[in-house]
């Protein structure tokens, strides 16, 4: 097992990757620092920095993510950076276990489901009432839009 600097033992982040890594083969005989992460000190409600086991220097960073450019969202760019002192917390991360979200993840899905199919009979009834009140117009636009 190795650790870094401070003494922190190394993280496996497995991290959901849309462009181009170099990829590395899997040696288990082999300990490839490189690839290695570990976790700092708690900076604040249990949030932490994520480095590099042999660079604690250079910390994950959501990149252009600062409360003055709106934060983190969806397609932010994560990098590595020297720690970044102030207020901003596009540097601070808290990783949980994949199992703990399951259940939650789970209970979401469900939700959207039931979300789903109310939508879908509430789309059904208003689509009944128009051509209960008009069948001629409701099947003259159903076969435009779908062809005869």
């Amino acid at each position: 097992m190795a650790s870094d600097q401070e003494g922190s033992t190394e993280t496996y982040i497995p991290v959901k990757i849309l462009l181009q890594v170099q990829l590395i083969p899997y040696d288990p005989n082999v300990l490839d620092a490189s690839i290695l992460w570990t976790e700092s000190r708690d900076v604040g409600d249990g949030y932490r920095a994520v480095r590099m086991v042999n660079n604690i220097n250079l910390n994950m960073d959501a990149w252009n993510a600062d409360k003055s450019k709106g934060g983190v969202r969806d397609g932010t760019i994560v990098a590595l950076w020297e720690w970044w002192k102030g207020d901003n917390r596009n540097q601070h991360w808290k990783i949980v276990p994949y199992s703990s979200l399951v259940p939650n993840l789970h209970a979401r899905i469900a939700e959207f489901d039931e979300y789903l199919e109310k939508q879908a009979k509430e789309d059904l009834n208003s689509s009944l009432a128009a051509y209960n009140q008009n069948p001629e117009e409701v099947t003259d636009t159903f076969n435009k839009e779908v062809g005869e």
